[in-house]
């Protein structure tokens, strides 16, 4: 499957960190099937977007989503991301499974 897929990589990186705020943007990039430098961009944008909140621990960062941020297209505003990633299921994964590539 190409092309196209329902959820952007900037959402994916976002299910990626509720999942796991302690997430390395290595398994980010890994989930999301991009690049590390890749991982650093979306994980930026949603920092500068304020979606998401960094806090570094000595050389790791752990993240926390702001679950009460709107959704930003004009359809949808009044929805939050924290809607939106119980919908997608962000509850944390267990360590063997895997999430599928688009």
């Amino acid at each position: 499957m190409s092309g196209w897929a329902f959820v952007s990589k900037h959402g994916y990186a976002l299910l990626c960190i509720a999942r796991d705020p302690n997430s390395r943007l290595l398994d980010i990039a890994a989930s999301v099937g991009i690049t590390e430098r890749g991982a650093y961009t979306l994980v930026s944008q949603l920092i500068e977007g304020g979606y998401v909140k960094k806090t570094k621990h000595g050389s790791r960062n752990s993240y926390e989503v702001m679950r009460d941020a709107p959704m930003r297209h004009p359809l949808v505003r009044h929805q939050t991301i924290g809607q939106l990633l119980d919908a997608l299921g962000s509850e944390p994964i267990s360590p063997d499974s895997t999430v599928p590539s688009d």
